[in-house]
């Protein structure tokens, strides 16, 4: 995720980055946060016309291998998802 973090007298500060949410997060909310492939990073940092067309192109699908839910923890599916 991309992120600003700086460190004050009192500890650090962070704010983690958002965009418009893709089809897997905008049925629950309008936002979500930033991805940067690790690949990327470089080119995120040092790179501002990268970093432009990172924050305008969508999000990929999210992909993880469990849900968690009410006490429950459920192996995911992916190759039967929609």
């Amino acid at each position: 995720m991309a992120g600003i973090i700086r460190d004050y007298p009192d500890g650090p500060r962070g704010v983690i980055l958002t965009t418009n949410p893709n089809q897997d997060v905008g049925a629950v909310h309008d936002r979500m946060p930033l991805m940067v492939d690790e690949q990327h990073i470089r080119d995120w940092i040092m790179d501002t016309t990268f970093a432009q067309h990172w924050l305008a192109h969508p999000m990929d699908r999210l992909r993880g291998t469990r849900q968690v839910a009410l006490g429950e923890d459920i192996p995911l599916d992916w190759d039967n998802q929609d």
